[in-house]
């Protein structure tokens, strides 16, 4: 009876000194900049060649003096876990191996360059589209063999030039956004500057203009996003105000009649202060509130059709004034952009719903200015019944996707609380008194057990 009732002491004494554990989750480099070791960062770091199919590795301590790691890979299709135990000692050398190798073979598997492989590809375009002859085109270059040359050169360095500059830099998905908004929108504010300082509009001062601009701005969209540590959220909201309110601005000062004398200059001018008007509410309402990516698609999705019901019923009850036509189409961008607010509060879309949503009213639309026409009849007034189809069919397509993933909030997958339990036999080691002190097995407890909250 001692002997039993001893041996329960020793077990409760064993299992509160081994079994009560609470797992914490834990750098795998000594500078602590790695969250976990991705398949891709393995590829460079070669730390586990024992496992063919690798998916990651995440790290954790037990205790004080004991650590594990976590090894998931995928065998004969079906995915496996294996944990590997170690003493302090051991998981510090671990740790400073990772840096070493780091700091060796893969110094950028540390960056996060989610968003790189978009911004070269649409500073590619802008370099075929734009800066290829937007160059010589700025040097006043009239021979035709120079001027092909000259083209090739720019479009093929548009690519080239962001993959060297940003080979060892961190290019976040917002970063990505920002510097694509500055050099996309960067094209048009140079040369809405041309047309607003010139009498006339100047092909060669524009095109430089236009490629200096759209240059400058994105590489300040990529270091402001990069300083302000903003989401794809943030960045998009940034851009979402600065294109309506060039839109908004100009629609109003020819509402207003301010673009009746020096009508281009005035409309460059203005459009430009719409663009920096915006930029700057933008950067208010961000900081202000959060929004997804999913969210800003949302909005502007809404601005759009704010903007084109009013428009559409106006020509539908033939208004002739361009300028009431006009007037409505700002307001109703503005009421559209604030309805889209209201609803981003309530919920939070993934950028692929946001996508969707703006999919399916462009849908809706196409639908109903199809019905439209086939049950029209053949007379002046046919328009009408195009146009009604298309309202309809582009609200009911926002309705019907909106309703489709409104209130769906954006969650983990992880279970907020979860309780693991595990027998380690390389734990029973320890009970052997001539086992090396120094084998980490002696670190691990002999019954696992975690509660993650």
């Amino acid at each position: 009876m001692k002997r039993l009732l001893l041996l329960s002491l020793l077990l409760i004494i064993f299992t509160t000194k081994y079994w009560a554990q609470v797992e914490v989750q834990v750098s795998p480099d000594a500078e602590g900049k790695l969250e976990y070791i991705t398949s891709d960062q393995e590829k460079r770091l070669n730390l586990f060649s024992e496992y063919k199919n690798f998916i990651e590795a995440r790290c954790f301590q037990l205790t004080d003096t004991s650590f594990a790691i976590e090894i998931s890979y995928k065998e004969n299709g079906v995915v496996k876990r294996a944990k590997k135990y170690y003493n302090s000692e051991a998981f510090m050398a671990f740790r400073n191996n990772v840096t070493s190798l780091i700091s060796q073979n893969a110094p950028e598997t540390i960056l996060n360059q989610e968003g790189r492989s978009r911004l070269l590809t649409v500073s590619t375009a802008v370099g075929l589209t734009y800066y290829g002859w937007a160059l010589p085109t700025a040097m006043n270059v009239e021979d035709g063999k120079l001027f092909l040359g000259m083209y090739m050169l720019s479009a093929g360095t548009s690519f080239f030039l962001p993959y060297a500059i940003t080979r060892k830099q961190a290019v976040s998905p917002s970063q990505a956004d920002l510097f694509i908004y500055g050099q996309t929108r960067g094209i048009l504010h140079g040369n809405l500057i041309n047309l607003a300082i010139m009498e006339e509009s100047d092909p060669t001062f524009g095109s430089f203009m236009g490629m200096s601009f759209s240059i400058a701005e994105g590489v300040i969209g990529y270091h402001w996003a990069r300083k302000e540590k903003m989401t794809r959220g943030d960045a998009l909201t940034i851009g979402l105000w600065g294109d309506f309110g060039m839109g908004i601005f100009a629609g109003t000062s020819y509402t207003l009649g301010f673009l009746e004398t020096n009508g281009v200059r005035r409309l460059s001018a203005t459009t430009l202060l719409g663009a920096a008007t915006g930029i700057t509410f933008g950067n208010y309402m961000r900081k202000k509130y959060t929004y997804t990516a999913g969210d800003v698609y949302m909005q502007r999705s809404l601005g759009f059709l704010g903007a084109y019901v009013p428009v559409a019923i106006s020509l539908i009850g033939e208004v002739e004034d361009a300028k009431v036509v006009t007037g409505v189409a700002a307001l109703g961008s503005i009421g559209g952009l604030t309805l889209g607010h209201y609803i981003a509060q309530n919920n939070d879309y993934t950028a692929g719903q946001g996508r969707l949503i703006a999919l399916g009213q462009t849908a809706g639309g196409l639908v109903g200015l199809g019905a439209g026409y086939l049950i029209s009849s053949e007379n002046d007034n046919a328009y009408k019944v195009w146009l009604g189809g298309s309202v309809l069919g582009s609200v009911g397509g926002f309705i019907l996707m909106n309703k489709l993933f409104a209130n769906r909030k954006v969650k983990s997958n992880e279970k907020k609380h979860a309780f693991n339990f595990s027998l380690n036999p390389q734990g029973f080691i320890g009970l052997n008194p001539k086992a090396s002190t120094s084998d980490p097995a002696l670190a691990a407890p002999m019954v696992y057990a975690s509660f993650r909250f």
